[in-house]
C-alpha cells in the first residue's frame, strides 16, 4: 500500500481519536468509536513501518524482543543472586496470551528461577492501560492466589492506590514475598518504596540510554545495559528525578 495513503489514514484516525475523547460525555459512542479508530492507526502503522522498513522489519522486531526480554532476565538474576529465589510471580500485561515475546520473557526467568507461575490482574476492561484502571483489590486478589513464591516481578507496575495494599505493606513490613518492578518507575510515591526495600528493585531506562537501529550485543546482560538500569536503595540518588514524579 502507498505510504502516502497509510499516512494519511492514521492522521485522519488520529484526529477522530480526539474528536471521540473530547465528545465522550455527550456523544455515547465515542468509546468505542475511539477503540476502533485505535486500531485502524495500530494496523496502518504497522503496515506502513513494513513498507518502509521492507526486509530489515523482522531483524529490527527480533532486535527489540531481545532488548524486552533483558529486563526479564535483569529482574530474575537480581531475584535469584540477593534472595536465593527458587519461584516467582509474573504480573503481565492482558496481552500476554497472544504477545509472541511471552515465551521469550518465561526463559529468561527460568534461566534463574525454576517455578515461574504468571498471568495477569482480572481488572474491567476500559481504553486505558491496565496500570491506570487496576487498583490495590485487583492487585490483592491476584497475588494473595500465590501465598508461597519467593519473589513477585511486576511488569505492569503498582496500583496508584498502593496504600490501600495489604500486599505493598507485607512488602514495608518485610513479610512475604520480595517486589520487583519492570516500567512503570512514575507512581507517586515509589522513591520511599525504594528507599526502605519494599521495592527490592526497579528497572527503568538508564541514564545515558541508546536507542537505535543497531543489534543488540550477544550476551542478554550487556543487551540490558545498553538501554536499562535496576535501581535499587544503593542507586537511587541517581534516578530520584524520574521515579516517582508521575500522576
Amino acid at each position: 500500500m502507498n505510504s502516502v495513503v497509510c499516512v494519511t489514514i492514521m492522521v485522519v484516525a488520529l484526529i477522530g481519536m480526539v474528536i471521540c475523547q473530547k465528545k465522550q460525555d455527550s456523544f455515547p459512542l465515542a468509546k468505542p468509536l475511539a477503540l476502533i479508530l485505535t486500531l485502524v492507526v495500530a494496523v496502518f502503522g504497522i503496515i506502513f513501518l513494513q513498507g518502509m522498513l521492507g526486509g530489515n522489519a523482522k531483524e529490527i522486531q527480533n532486535n527489540e524482543f531481545k532488548f524486552y526480554a533483558s529486563q526479564m532476565h535483569k529482574a530474575a538474576k537480581y531475584a535469584k543472586e540477593n534472595f536465593d529465589a527458587k519461584s516467582a510471580l509474573l504480573i503481565m500485561d492482558e496481552s500476554h496470551k497472544d504477545d509472541p515475546r511471552t515465551p521469550l520473557v518465561l526463559d529468561c526467568c527460568k534461566e534463574f528461577i525454576p517455578n515461574v507461575e504468571y498471568g495477569t490482574l482480572d481488572v474491567p476492561p476500559a481504553m486505558m492501560s491496565l496500570n491506570e484502571r487496576m487498583r490495590a483489590s485487583h492487585f490483592d486478589a491476584f497475588v494473595t492466589q500465590y501465598p508461597n513464591v519467593d519473589v513477585v516481578i511486576s511488569m505492569v507496575g503498582i496500583p496508584r492506590d498502593f496504600p490501600k495494599s495489604k500486599f505493598i505493606k507485607d512488602c514495608q513490613a518485610k513479610r512475604g514475598p520480595k517486589l520487583i518492578l519492570i516500567g512503570y518507575g512514575e507512581t507517586r510515591g515509589l522513591q520511599k518504596l525504594i528507599a526502605t526495600e519494599a521495592v527490592a528493585g526497579l528497572i527503568t531506562i538508564r541514564n545515558g540510554a541508546v536507542f537505535n537501529e543497531n543489534p543488540p550485543p550477544s550476551s542478554l546482560e550487556d543487551t540490558f545495559n545498553v538501554r536499562y538500569e535496576l535501581v535499587n536503595k544503593d542507586n537511587l540518588e541517581d534516578y530520584k528525578s524520574v521515579i516517582g514524579v508521575g500522576m
